[in-house]
């Protein structure tokens, strides 16, 4: 229970510096040209979503991790084939949730929050995870793995590529 509201404290303090880091300059900005609302709305969504964001790809780093403790390949196509379910439906969600942020948002202001996305810690945790040698070797001896892994990435680019496609 405790570690429950732990991560709940955590959201909300995540998303209110989210907030605060895209919010106040947007208000401020929507105040001088007189749509307050629209835009404090507009950088308060993308805020949300960006945590959000956050959030799917710490979990999906989590069981990448916990796939490839296990040296059982059959458990770690178990735990992969799990989540792979659970994360379509999660990327295909955001996705959408992130098109109609962005789509609020100035091109400078979605040029922001796409290098806020890649430039994310976990993006360099997921590609040291991704290269490991260790599990590299299990990806090439077992193909099953390999097209799970190959799955999961292709359904987490899908989501960077809806911001660039908004930067067009």
């Amino acid at each position: 229970m405790k570690m429950k509201l732990l991560k709940v404290k955590f959201l909300i303090i995540l998303t209110a510096f989210c907030f605060l880091n895209t919010g106040n300059v947007q208000a401020t900005a929507g105040i001088e040209n007189g749509n307050e609302g629209v835009t404090a709305s507009a950088a308060s969504n993308a805020a949300i979503t960006e945590a959000k964001y956050d959030r799917m790809m710490r979990i999906f780093i989590s069981r990448l991790k916990l796939a490839f403790s296990e040296t059982d390949d059959t458990k770690t196509v178990a735990i992969l084939s799990q989540f792979s379910q659970q994360f379509h439906q999660q990327t295909d969600g955001l996705k959408q949730e992130l098109a109609s942020s962005v789509k609020q948002l100035s091109k400078e202001e979605t040029a922001a929050l796409y290098k806020r996305l890649v430039e994310r810690s976990h993006n360099a945790e997921l590609i040291a995870l991704i290269f490991d040698e260790r599990i590299t070797s299990r990806v090439d001896k077992n193909p099953e793995i390999k097209q799970l892994l190959e799955t999961l990435q292709a359904k987490s680019l899908e989501i960077q590529q809806t911001d660039l496609l908004a930067l067009k």
